[in-house]
């Protein structure tokens, strides 16, 4: 079966009545001289040839030496034991996606009890780690129970390429295949739920490293994702107070409330400022609980909410905008209209500085005139009279 080492095509059985280790060549019915097993782990090629000469097996304990050399897995052979164990050769991948072959003299290959032919798959007869109709099944927490079928026919699992490809429509969490052990690792979207985990015939379980019951979360609480569970609440207050605080002469646009703007005398002409509901609740914003953020589902939900609520602050800020525009450009008006009004007034009723100094300075002019002859003419009168 799939171990920590990776695909165990066999553990085979040896087809002797008795055997006897230490010569397997002089044994009614057993090996010859010549006879060769070959062992293939992926792409590394290892034969074994029979017989007394150099580098070739005469005995188990020799046999068993040149299986320990093999390289790409793990190959020996029982060297003790009674009827059904002594002899039997066990093959172990070193990686899961390998592929085994095992081939050499025909008889040889039999003697062990093992099969000639290649093995890559997952449904191997009797000696894959699964068997045809075995069953997997896994749930998490409350979501939908994913069963995995192994065989060879549409729909069932042979490969684990065809395995990873089924796990991957797990419900509530996701599922791996390591493709060196064979090994399933599974964990769950949202840390607290548990994991089911179910075989048909107590094998599957233990073939891909699980072990087949309810696996409670192991979920330790983040300290940092804590302290921004906090933050993001502040945060949150924080922002229900500033738009509550954002009024002027009792009307607050963020609190709902609406404003009028009027830009004539008879208010025929105005503007209405409607206002909107701006704090967290507002917003959409909503608070967590404790421990929430340590999920991320849940983080990734006040993500969303946060998304929106900027999205919505963008859009009112154009629609303020808009309206600020209107009024300013209402009041630059208004003010033009007073500047021109003023002068019309003051025309109407004020005089013209320039034409009243001119006509004050004529009169002065007048009077030095007036002055001066009434001295010349007194200062003649006194002339004439000096002649008497």
């Amino acid at each position: 079966m799939l171990t920590a080492l990776g695909f165990s095509v066999d553990t085979g059985q040896t087809l002797l009545s008795t055997i006897q280790p230490n010569n397997l060549l002089t044994q009614s019915g057993g090996l010859t001289a010549g006879q060769t097993l070959q062992v293939n782990f992926g792409s590394q090629s290892n034969t074994i040839t029979f017989g007394t000469g150099a580098n070739q097996v005469q005995s188990l304990a020799e046999l068993n030496s040149q299986l320990n050399a093999i390289t790409g897995g793990a190959a020996s052979v029982a060297t003790s034991g009674g009827a059904g164990v002594l002899g039997n050769i066990s093959l172990t991948t070193a990686n899961a996606t390998d592929t085994l072959t095992v081939g050499g003299t025909a008889s040889a290959v039999a003697e062990f009890g093992l099969t000639a032919g290649e093995f890559s798959n997952l449904v191997n007869g009797t000696s894959g780690p699964v068997q045809q109709g075995d069953t997997l099944s896994i749930t998490v927490g409350s979501n939908s129970t994913l069963t995995v079928t192994f065989g060879t026919g549409t729909g069932q699992v042979n490969t684990l390429a065809e395995l990873t490809s089924s796990l991957s429509a797990l419900s509530g969490g996701t599922a791996t295949v390591d493709s060196t052990t064979g090994a399933i690792d599974i964990s769950s979207a949202n840390g607290t739920d548990s994991i089911v985990i179910a075989e048909g015939n107590s094998r599957e379980a233990t073939a891909f490293g699980l072990s087949a019951g309810t696996t409670a979360s192991t979920t330790v609480n983040s300290t940092e994702r804590a302290s921004l569970e906090t933050q993001f609440n502040d945060i949150r207050t924080q922002i229900t107070q500033l738009a509550r605080d954002a009024s002027f002469n009792g009307n607050n646009l963020l609190q709902s409330d609406n404003l009028t703007v009027i830009f004539n005398e008879d208010a025929t002409s105005s503007l209405t400022i409607s206002g909107v509901d701006f704090d967290s609740g507002g917003l959409g914003i909503n608070s967590v609980a404790a421990n929430a953020f340590q999920t991320d589902a849940n983080i990734n939900t006040s993500l969303a909410e946060l998304s929106t609520a900027l999205s919505s602050i963008r859009s009112q800020a154009s629609t303020f905008g808009s309206q600020l525009s209107t009024v300013e450009i209402r009041q630059d008006f208004t003010k033009n209209l007073i500047n021109v009004l003023e002068t019309g007034a003051g025309n109407l009723t004020l005089a013209d500085p320039n034409l009243e100094g001119a006509n004050t300075l004529a009169l002065q002019t007048r009077q030095q005139l007036s002055s001066v002859a009434l001295s010349l003419a007194s200062q003649a009168d006194q002339q004439v009279l000096r002649l008497f």
